[in-house]
This record gives C-alpha cells, sequence and structure tokens, in this order.
C-alpha cells in the first residue's frame, strides 16, 4: 500500500490511500490460501489414514487375543499359535507384531512343540532381537527341550532386555538369576 497526496476535481491537496495492485498480487492471497488449504487437508488425510490403520490393527489385536483365549482353552494351542502367526505376518503394529510372535511362542512351549517354538523366537528375534519376552519364551523352550545351555543364554538376555518400566523388575531380575544359578548347576 503506498500514501499519496492527491488533488481532487476541486483542487483540494487530500491524502488518499492507493492499493497498488498487479494481477499476479491481486491472486496472491487467493493462491496462498488455496495452497494452505491443499496443505491441512493432506496432512488430515495422511494422520486420518494413519489413526485409521491404527485402529483396525489394534481391533485385530483384540480379536486374535479373543480367538487365541478359546483356542487355548481348550487345549488347542497349536491353533492359537497359528492364529498369532496369521496375525503377526500381517501386522503394522511392530509391538503387536513381537508381541504376537511371543504369544505363538509361548502357545507352543504349552503344546509341548519345543522346537517350533524357538522357531518362532528365532523368526521374531531377527525382526526384533530387542525383547524380553521372546528372550523368556525362548529360555522355557529351550530348557523343556533339554538344552540348558541355550535355556542359560536366553534367561541371560531376558536379564539385559528387562525394561526398567517393569514395577518389580528388581525381583524379576533376582528370579531370573535363580534360575540361570540353578541351571548352571545342573549342567
Amino acid at each position: 500500500m503506498l500514501s499519496a497526496l492527491k488533488r481532487n476535481h476541486y483542487g483540494i491537496l487530500i491524502d488518499r490511500i492507493m492499493i497498488v495492485q498487479t494481477p499476479y498480487r491481486s491472486y496472491r492471497p487467493i493462491v496462498l490460501l488455496v495452497g494452505c488449504v491443499a496443505v491441512a487437508a493432506g496432512v488430515f488425510a495422511v494422520l486420518y489414514l494413519r489413526r485409521e490403520a491404527v485402529v483396525q490393527d489394534n481391533n485385530q489385536f483384540n480379536s486374535a487375543t479373543q480367538i487365541t483365549r478359546i483356542d487355548a482353552a481348550h487345549g488347542q494351542y497349536s491353533v492359537a499359535a497359528g492364529v498369532w502367526l496369521d496375525y503377526a505376518k500381517g501386522a503394522s503394529n511392530e509391538t503387536h507384531q513381537i508381541d504376537a510372535y511371543a504369544s505363538a511362542a509361548a502357545m507352543y512351549v504349552s503344546d509341548r512343540k519345543y522346537q517350533q517354538a524357538l522357531s518362532v523366537v528365532q523368526t521374531a528375534q531377527a525382526k526384533d532381537g530387542q525383547n524380553y519376552l521372546l528372550a523368556e519364551v525362548g529360555g522355557q523352550a529351550a530348557y523343556a527341550q533339554g538344552d540348558k545351555a541355550l535355556a542359560i543364554t536366553y534367561y541371560k538376555e531376558v536379564l539385559k532386555l528387562l525394561p526398567d518400566s517393569l514395577p518389580d523388575k528388581r525381583q524379576e531380575a533376582s528370579d531370573y538369576q535363580q534360575i540361570i544359578q540353578q541351571l548352571q548347576g545342573l549342567k
């Protein structure tokens, strides 16, 4: 905007505000507004789609949990393990995926299919080796299979990976240290 003194048709000087516009400048606010709306719509769409994916994944996780509880209650541990493995293969949430692998391995341990449990643990650890639940189930499977050295390795890994967020971490660590000592005494 420019301010200039002009004479009116009577010859009197007046202070008049003039807006200097070119065709480009006159459309600038509209183009800017349309651009901002487009960016906001894109961000909203991405956030909405991510939220929907999380909601869908949570629903699938809850569904798998309910199905496997029923299967396990009826002693169909291998069926429950299969449900968890199917879920894990398609899960978009990495935490849910690792939990599903750990649950599948635990179901195989309950069904006394220790080699399958160890196979699931190894598959999951290849994706995320930093999970104490996987190491715990691996230790259970290895011990039940009779491989005490592998069980000790897994239980030592559990000690390293115990999260600080566990309310009774000290007790858990103490329990695993006792298990390791007992296994070392059985060698």
